[in-house]
């Protein structure tokens, strides 16, 4: 187990942080994937997990045509201290930097017509 090594301070302006993200988050939609496999590094749900991310991420195409779906100037991850978030205009840091396979907008399609 990790311990933080934060203030109290921080750890109390971060909680505020996190209850606004967390509160962003819960008012959005969501399309939930069953996904029949352990997770793994090979597996579907990774696959799926990773490639949605690399599909949102902006992560080395900011301020480029090749950018999408860009973060308001107001967007609480440009207060972040990870770089990461703060180039991928995503609250994660996992497969931020990492491209999207061009087969998974297919292969997710066809996950979504079987629901």
């Amino acid at each position: 187990m990790k311990l933080s090594s934060a203030t109290a301070e921080i750890k109390n302006h971060e909680h505020s942080i996190e209850r606004k993200v967390s509160q962003y988050i819960w008012a959005m939609p969501f399309l939930w994937l069953k996904v029949d496999d352990t997770p793994r590094p090979e597996s579907k749900r990774v696959y799926i997990e990773r490639n949605s991310i690399g599909l949102l991420s902006n992560y080395g195409k900011l301020g480029t045509n090749l950018s999408i779906d860009l973060p308001s100037k107001e967007w609480l991850g440009f207060c972040s201290a990870n770089a990461n978030i703060c180039q991928s205009g995503l609250w994660n840091v996992d497969y931020v930097d990492k491209p999207s396979d061009h087969n998974f907008v297919y292969y997710l399609e066809t996950e979504v017509r079987r629901l």
